[in-house]
């Protein structure tokens, strides 16, 4: 009977908070899979899911949006706009409508107004 090999576990990783972040962002900016981004880092992809998890780094994080520690913890991401919107001054209102409004449905809010005044 043979003795098998003894298995040898690495040691944990002791990296820093700032560290993992850093192995984090460039995952996240890779478009690679945790396994892949983890073989190319040198880490458990395990680790690296718990970590982006642990900081609150979404999938597919945008590569201009800054991950210092200070607005990261914000928790504020900026979005595109998505539609153009027209706005209506009247006296100290601003009415926002999409752009994509029906002329006759615009018409029919501002004669509704200006009876309304």
């Amino acid at each position: 009977m043979s003795r098998s090999k003894p298995i040898h576990l690495a040691k944990p990783d002791r990296r820093s908070r700032a560290a993992w972040r850093a192995l984090v962002t460039r995952w996240r900016h890779s478009q690679l899979t945790s396994v892949d981004s983890g073989a190319t880092e040198n880490v458990d992809p395990q680790q690296l899911r718990w970590w982006a998890w642990k900081l609150g780094i979404p999938a597919g994080t945008p590569s201009d949006v800054s991950l210092s520690p200070s607005s990261a913890s914000v928790g504020f991401i900026e979005l595109p706009m998505l539609e153009t919107t027209l706005e209506l001054q009247i006296r100290n209102h601003a009415l926002r409508f999409p752009a994509s409004i029906a002329p006759a449905q615009l018409s029919a809010i501002i004669r509704a107004i200006e009876v309304a005044s």
